[in-house]
């Protein structure tokens, strides 16, 4: 008897210990802060990953396991991927910037869909995912009011230039994370989606949603979508439904939060003694307020900036059969546009754009995802208004173990193959 009690205890010790490792992992894999110099978080999780699987010798069950589940998604990557080498050629762009791009993402996706796969036998994924963007929030927070806290995990950040620190002080690119400003923006829409359609899934969902919402729009403004798209999608949810009382709820309860938010900051930015804090407060929401009620349009310094680039012609030269090239040779990101359409176009010309919205539309709509077809149609809709901002491809690293977690880990059934 005593053998059995002892037998049991030591397996309860042993998932506690491997929830509180994957949970930390999941931590390190999603946000791929530096760690050491060229070494990020994320790559310490592939190599977890590598060594367990050289460990259980169960590579092949894996691959089967991400072939059932992905279909024909990695057909169309690799067709992806080949025309990514013939565009390069082509453009003779030696430094072949974009096939490792392509190349390394497709790999993430595989590293992301293992993982989670070990994650989902102890934990529900998706809210690993939510909690760890929680945790995130509370990071940011913290550096916004804490000099201090915000110079103890400066090692644990990507670097952000002088003029951006000088513009923004502690409010942007603060997180504890390797992509900063628009990057992990981009990354909390998906969360705030994810979390408006499924607050019943959460004990405390409004009490979530408000941190993250605000870490989400300090990082960038441009995240303000994501909440715009999830409520949208829910109204459109309960319309569907029947459910026209909880329409009115959510419009009601939404619209005077945001008013009341809005009111209360912009009647008391006078108040705010830090100049650093009052300057970013002024450029970030009384500025494009002000264009609004005074102006008859909505603009601010980066949206003024971001239509100047929609009138650049030095990237559209390349539109029709693309450049090959990820980044310039300098290391900055190629054409020098933020616009994801323009540098979709730059990458690839016109038959690689469509290509790359194809095989993102496959991934959301026919893999063997459990997602909820509501979540799924939100996310597409993410991906197409962000691409007028910034570059948010299915290729894109930062997002990539988000979707797969959301998209093939949110049923709270344990995954089933059949092989």
């Amino acid at each position: 008897m005593t053998d059995i009690i002892l037998c049991i205890s030591k397996k309860g010790q042993k998932k506690r210990c491997s929830i509180v490792l994957y949970s930390i992992l999941a931590f390190f894999l999603i946000f791929a802060f530096p760690i050491f110099p060229m070494v990020s978080s994320a790559k310490l999780v592939m190599l977890f990953i590598v060594f367990e699987i050289l460990y259980f010798k169960n590579f092949k069950e894996r691959i089967a396991m991400f072939v059932y589940q992905f279909k024909a998604f990695p057909q169309i990557y690799y067709l992806l991927f080949f025309y990514t080498i013939v565009v390069t050629v082509i453009a003779c762009a030696i430094e072949m910037s974009l096939v490792s791009k392509v190349f390394s993402s497709f790999l993430l996706y595989i590293i992301s869909f293992f993982f989670f796969t070990e994650v989902n036998k102890y934990l529900d994924v998706s809210k690993v995912v939510v909690y760890c963007f929680l945790v995130q929030s509370f990071i940011i927070i913290l550096a916004i009011f804490s000099e201090s806290f915000f110079s103890f995990t400066a090692s644990l950040r990507s670097a952000v230039n002088d003029n951006h620190e000088l513009a923004y002080g502690r409010l942007r690119g603060n997180a504890v994370c390797g992509y900063q400003f628009f990057g992990i923006a981009t990354m909390f829409t998906f969360i705030v989606i994810y979390l408006i359609l499924h607050l019943k899934d959460f004990k405390y969902g409004i009490l979530l949603l408000l941190p993250i919402c605000f870490a989400s729009i300090c990082s960038g403004r441009f995240s303000i979508v994501g909440i715009f798209i999830g409520v949208g999608m829910l109204i459109v949810k309960n319309v569907v439904n029947g459910k026209f009382s909880n329409v009115i709820w959510v419009c009601a309860i939404g619209i005077s939060l945001l008013i009341s938010a809005i009111a209360l900051l912009y009647n008391n930015v006078d108040n705010i003694e830090d100049p650093l804090m009052y300057k970013v407060v002024q450029h970030y929401l009384i500025d494009p307020i002000d264009s609004v009620l005074f102006q008859d349009s909505f603009q601010t310094s980066s949206t003024d900036r971001l239509l100047e680039m929609y009138e650049e012609d030095d990237i559209k030269q390349y539109f029709w059969l693309g450049a090959g090239r990820y980044t310039n040779p300098d290391g900055h990101y190629f054409g020098g546009v933020d616009i994801g359409y323009y540098r979709m176009l730059g990458y690839y010309g016109i038959i690689g754009f469509l290509l790359i919205t194809y095989t993102l539309y496959y991934l959301i709509y026919c893999t063997r995802s459990d997602l909820d077809i509501y979540t799924k149609h939100a996310f597409f809709i993410n991906f197409l208004v962000l691409n007028f901002k910034g570059d948010v491809q299915v290729f894109n690293n930062n997002i990539i173990p988000i979707v797969v977690a959301f998209l093939f880990f949110s049923s709270k059934e344990k995954l089933l193959f059949k092989i």
